[in-house]
Order: structure tokens, then sequence, then C-alpha cells
């Protein structure tokens, strides 16, 4: 799966937009918005991106996972060889000291990221706070040059702001940015 980035310039252009997408077969659920008013989203019967979507919890919960393994491997190997309990860190010691670092590293790393927007849309935020609506369109790779090329033909004002994959990557940093268009209208 894939997930397009379209930059609206207002509520009633996300609408028309969702609506359109919709009649043309793409399914409600795999349409999400996001703007500074996510009542104004419900009225105009958006569907408000959920708190994955919003927020780095996932991403970061996965590095923390990961770091927390690797502190795992290092601490349950430095009691291993230092043998500081004699006879007494076996197996299922380690397995738990690792399932143990690295379950508490991704908490941590989840907490931390539900304080932190979405490394995907954390660009866009420039334009959330001056009125404009980011969609976001989970996609088929099929569907995805499809609907790129439909959108642009259909909605000259909307802008394909980006792509990315649907599923997380911890050693990602930011979405895809779209080839500029000249004819592609910009948020100021």
């Amino acid at each position: 799966m894939r997930r397009l980035y379209f930059v609206t310039h207002s509520i009633d252009d996300a609408e028309r937009l969702v609506t359109n997408l919709q009649h043309a077969g793409l399914s409600e659920w795999r349409i999400h918005g996001l703007s500074q008013d996510d009542a104004a989203l419900y009225h105009h019967h958006i569907h408000p991106a959920h708190l994955f979507q919003r927020y780095d919890l996932i991403h970061l919960g996965e590095r923390g996972a990961m770091i927390g393994f690797l502190v795992s491997l290092l601490w349950a190997t430095a009691i291993h060889y230092a043998n500081v309990i004699p006879g007494s860190f076996g197996i299922a010691e380690t397995a738990f000291t690792i399932m143990f670092f690295t379950l508490f590293g991704a908490w941590t790393g989840g907490l931390v990221g539900i304080t932190r927007i979405n490394y995907r849309i954390a660009r866009f935020q420039q334009d959330i706070a001056e009125g404009a609506c980011l969609i976001l369109v989970d996609a088929h790779r099929r569907q995805e040059r499809q609907i790129k090329s439909w959108v642009t033909k259909a909605h000259p004002d909307i802008t394909l702001a980006g792509s990315s994959s649907t599923f997380t990557n911890p050693f990602s940093r930011a979405v895809k940015k779209a080839p500029e268009s000249p004819h592609s209208p910009k948020i100021i």
C-alpha cells in the first residue's frame, strides 16, 4: 500500500476530493483528513486522521524496541562473561532480560512518540496552521498512478504533496516529495 498526500486550500475542496474518490470506488476507510478543526472534518463527512497517523507513536516505539533489544544483548553478554552472578544467569534469565529491555524500550519510545507529530506529516504543519487541509489516501500500488492522474486532472487546485509507504520504517526521516510541476498551485 502507498499513502498519497494531497493539500487542499479549504475544507470544502477536501470534501469534494473525498466525495469524488469515494464515487470512483475508493473505500472511505482509506481516506483521512487532517486540519486545524476536526469537527469541521466530521461535518464534511471526512474521517479525521487517527492517532497513529497524527503522532509518532509507532515510529519511535519501534526505534525504542530496537534500542532496548541492543541494550539487553549488551547487558546479558556483560553479565554472562563477567560472571557477576555465578551459575545463576541461564537461558531463562537471559530471555527474560532481553524481553524486559525490549518491551521497556518500546514503551519508552511510544511515550516519546505520542508527544511528537508523525514524521511523515510534520512538514505539512505550517500549511495546516494556515488553514489548508491535508488528505491522506491509502491506495494499492496499482491504483497509485491512476489516482494521481485523476486528481491532478479533476482537481487542478489540489496539490499532490508527496507519497510514502503505509508501513512505518524506524530508520526513515521524511516522506518522499512529489516532483514539482509548473502547473501545481503553491500554498503560500
